[in-house]
């Protein structure tokens, strides 16, 4: 497990060295298109204008996966968190089952007595 906690932290400083690496080429990109401009050269123009959105590209894909990356941490976290009320509700209460439903982002924690069952 801690394998694999350490891939994950590996895989996202990974990305953000890869986003600031791009961030920064998005920002030579605009120097150029501002010394085309102020050089009234045509031709470069059209370069770093293809060049910016060329970074754009791959920015995209990039964030998508960084994202997707943080929703799945927050839904492992949940489930943890889910995991844990339920030991603890069954500890404190000695009661056989404990349920959790999710509504709306709210978490609701039931209790089966064990009379009821």
């Amino acid at each position: 497990m801690t394998i694999k906690k350490s891939q994950k932290n590996q895989d996202e400083k990974e990305n953000r060295q890869y986003l600031f690496g791009w961030i920064l080429f998005v920002v030579c990109a605009f120097f150029f298109i501002a010394s085309s401009i102020k050089n009234q050269d045509t031709l470069t123009l059209i370069g770093s204008i293809l060049f910016l959105i060329s970074c754009i590209f791959f920015i995209l894909p990039l964030i998508n996966k960084m994202n997707s990356q943080r929703l799945k941490k927050n839904e492992s976290a949940t489930t943890i968190n889910k995991n844990q009320i339920s030991r603890q509700e069954t500890r404190e209460t000695g009661m056989r089952d404990v349920g959790i439903k999710e509504i709306d982002n709210d978490i609701e924690v039931y209790t089966i007595q064990n009379s009821e069952i």
